[in-house]
């Protein structure tokens, strides 16, 4: 009975957050090797299918948790187009509350930090390449003057 009361404290978002951490940490130890878990064939759908909390709380922690889990590990795809979406049902629910407002612009000003090192390579090496091309051109013009 004890348990039951301390789960109706919980916020529906940390009882969910808790249930996917748990599911994450599974899915890890079967890649380490530890565990002999089957994996969820259907974890994106599962995902994918996770309802958006309407209550304003709950929407703010469950935005939260997915900016962190969209960022590494594990179906990151999956996490960053929930993210997504719950940035949309919040800005549509909440459109002029100034915590909504912060975070989804603190979110969206962190688009460097959400790269992979691989995308942070091209884009340096491409603008890199971009000024050695207009060095190179401008030498020749001033060159031949």
């Amino acid at each position: 009975m004890d348990n039951y009361f301390e789960r109706t404290e919980k916020s529906s978002s940390a009882r969910m957050a808790e249930g996917i951490n748990e599911f994450m940490k599974k899915l890890e130890k079967v890649q380490k090797g530890e565990s002999n878990f089957p994996i969820y064939s259907g974890a994106r759908e599962f995902i994918s299918a996770f309802p958006v909390p309407s209550n304003k709380e709950d929407l703010i922690d469950f935005i939260l948790y997915l900016d962190e889990r969209r960022k590494s590990g594990w179906f990151k795809d999956e996490f960053h187009s929930k993210w997504k979406e719950s940035n949309k049902k919040a800005a549509l629910l909440f459109p002029d509350d100034p915590t909504i407002l912060s975070l989804t612009k603190d979110s969206s000003s962190k688009k460097w930090s959400n790269l992979s090192s691989n995308q942070k390579f091209i884009r340096v090496f491409g603008l890199v390449f971009i000024i050695l091309v207009i060095v190179v051109l401008l030498g020749s013009l001033f060159s031949s003057l």
